[in-house]
């Protein structure tokens, strides 16, 4: 492993201090982080195939008005299935 040194302004050392900070990191490897982003080394996140991303977006009232909705095509009609 190499060792770079670099000489930042202040400005800029304060940010990747408060970027570790916030990602619970050392300063060290969230400057690796950054620079491998910035420099497009890193692999672009999985794409998930889920429904996650609207998990938590309805109103209780909302959900319940669909859960009521729904509650038709829990009865099963005979006549349709002879």
């Amino acid at each position: 492993m190499s060792v770079l040194t670099i000489h930042a302004e202040e400005y800029l050392a304060d940010a990747v201090r408060a970027h570790a900070d916030r990602m619970g990191t050392s300063v060290n490897v969230a400057a690796k982080e950054l620079l491998a982003s910035a420099l497009g080394l890193l692999k672009p996140p999985r794409k998930r195939h889920d429904f996650s991303e609207f998990c938590g977006v309805l109103k209780k009232s909302e959900a319940d008005e669909i859960q009521e909705n729904l509650k038709v095509f829990d009865e099963i009609d005979e006549d349709m299935w002879k």
